[in-house]
């Protein structure tokens, strides 16, 4: 496959984008950089206390020198199992600092999981929440864990606040247990001195995949991963500056909050609210608040936000930059959303992205004087984009749907432990370039804009034609009364997959047969007759996932159940 296809979205870049400069280090390097250049600048702020840049980057110092006491060297796995909270960042750039590489594990993953992935990295230490030491001193003789490392929610929050979680009081004779705040004093009085390790190449952590068919796989990502993402982000958005807010609601076992809200705030010395769950009910008043300029996440915080009391009377001038990813918003939503904004003063659109956790996170965006229905944007700096036949090397043309593939700096490294499945996804061409195959289907418009369909996995087949959900999607949220929906294919003995609808209503107090009455007439006006859902289910709310997205095999299983 040739490389010589000159594409025109380096027409939207602006200068910045064009001349991006890459750190060479490791993640620690680049909080250090800004702890020097903006020690003053407030680096995080957790339910109100908050610490300066030049403090972070003592505390980040005082652990590294006693987990490198403790043994952990270059390349060793030290898990880390939390929340947004300040003591699992901290340990994150301190392990980053001696070259370890953090496997970022979900607090409330399952007890199986939870071994799965202390046994994929061989980690011997784990810092992790105190509230998940029951599941895991369960399974901690099946794994090679020599250390814990605990502490609570609410250690670094305001003294008012620490009582209101009580520090779990569980110790073992299995396994020697350590607190979090002895680790902090500890390296306060160590004289030792632990050098900055690792360069742009070196794995920095391990973050996993959904896991939808089957065992989660680790993706392995580099501290030039991390760096690329933020800097191409940064310079895409091109509307914050050092001082400016960031609301970090995205959990840092996730791309999304450790790669955007984490580590692009610090290395462009924004503050970083931290909250440490996503709290989607309660997200305007996070916006009341802290007033941040700058709040991003998927479309289920959007969704709350459109329902939302507390903010009709709000200016929320104070956004300089929303953007949505990590799942579809349909082109209804994005509508709904704009209009809510505007009428509350903001100045600014919702921007959306699109990304993978292979590629940390988002690698391309709408630029930020740009909007285009339906299109996700255009790639970052250094990133290209291409659609080509599923899994071949055939490229199509501007606006024909095919497999998106990407090259980029933010690419995994590749799959922990899994040589065949990073052979499928990682392929080079005849030039040596190495192109990640997303699974997602998607075109290239005429001026480069990227069009993302959907997964090819959420495609359904009903009769042999091929169905896409988002369309359908998008035809029943133009009803105003409608908050959002979701089409999934249902098995089926005699057609393979029939879609059905799922709808959310904005109030309960709608008429269910009237609503769908008025979407059933609209839908067979803009789809085509095969791609009919067979049914339409009205519920409450759509199940999600963990990190926010929707969860579409639940929602197969209960109306299998229900049929």
């Amino acid at each position: 496959m040739s490389n010589s296809k000159v594409y025109p979205w380096e027409k939207w870049y602006n200068e910045k984008q064009k001349n991006i400069k890459y750190p060479t280090g490791n993640l620690y390097d680049s909080l250090k950089s800004t702890s020097e250049k903006y020690p003053d600048y407030k680096a995080y702020n957790y339910f109100g206390t908050e610490v300066e840049y030049k403090d972070l980057i003592i505390d980040v110092d005082n652990v590294a020198k006693v987990l490198a006491n403790m043994g952990v060297k270059k390349e060793d796995y030290v898990t880390i199992c939390s929340s947004n909270v300040p003591e699992a960042i901290i340990s994150f750039y301190a392990a980053n600092k001696i070259g370890a590489i953090a496997n970022m594990v979900h607090p409330k993953t399952s007890q199986e999981e939870l071994e799965f992935f202390l046994n994929l990295t061989q980690s011997k230490i784990i810092i992790a929440l105190d509230s998940i030491l029951e599941p895991l001193l369960n399974t901690i003789e099946k794994t090679k864990i020599e250390t814990i490392i605990k502490f609570g929610a609410l250690e670094s929050a305001p003294e008012q606040m620490r009582n209101l979680v009580p520090p779990a009081q569980i110790n073992s004779s299995k396994i020697k247990i350590r607190t979090y705040k002895e680790i902090h004093e500890e390296g306060k009085l160590s004289s030792i001195e632990v050098e900055s390790t690792g360069s742009a190449n070196d794995c920095c952590c391990v973050l996993y995949s959904g896991g939808t068919t089957g065992k989660p796989k680790g993706v392995m990502l580099s501290n030039m991963n991390l760096n690329s993402l933020a800097y191409g982000g940064y310079y895409a958005n091109d509307s914050l500056r050092p001082g400016d807010s960031m609301l970090a609601v995205m959990p840092i076992f996730h791309g999304f909050g450790l790669g955007i809200c984490v580590h692009t705030s610090f290395c462009f010395a924004l503050k970083a609210i931290l909250q440490p769950k996503l709290d989607v009910q309660n997200f305007d008043k996070l916006l009341i608040d802290y007033k941040p300029n700058m709040i991003t996440g998927v479309p289920t915080i959007y969704e709350f936000l459109l329902q939302s009391k507390r903010l009709d009377d709000v200016d929320l001038s104070f956004l300089k930059w929303v953007s949505s990813g990590g799942d579809s918003l349909t082109t209804s939503m994005k509508h709904k959303i704009n209009e809510f904004l505007l009428a509350r003063n903001c100045k600014v659109l919702v921007k959306e992205g699109y990304g993978l956790t292979e590629c940390v996170t988002g690698t391309c965006l709408m630029p930020k004087n740009m909007d285009k229905d339906e299109s996700v944007g255009i790639p970052y700096a250094d990133t290209i984009y291409k659609i080509v036949e599923p899994n071949t090397f055939n490229e199509l043309e501007y606006g024909e749907v095919g497999e998106i593939i990407i090259s980029a700096p933010t690419i995994m490294l590749g799959y922990l432990g899994n040589e065949e499945e990073t052979k499928k996804a990682l392929r080079k061409d005849e030039e040596g370039r190495t192109w990640f195959y997303t699974g997602d289907l998607g075109y290239i418009d005429n001026d480069g804009f990227v069009f993302y369909k959907q997964r090819m996995k959420r495609i359904i087949v009903c009769s042999g034609y091929k169905i896409y959900p988002e369309q359908i999607e998008n035809a029943i949220e133009i009803n105003e009364n409608v908050l959002v929906s979701s089409v999934v294919g249902v098995p089926n003995a005699e057609k393979g997959e029939i879609p059905v609808a799922f709808i959310v209503p904005k109030t309960q107090n709608v008429n269910a047969e009237d609503l769908l009455n008025n979407i059933k007439t609209v839908i067979e006006e803009k789809v085509s007759k095969y791609a009919l859902p067979r049914d339409y289910v009205v519920i409450d709310k759509l199940p999600k996932t963990a990190v926010g997205k929707i969860d579409y095999n639940s929602l197969v299983k209960d109306y299998l159940k229900g049929e």
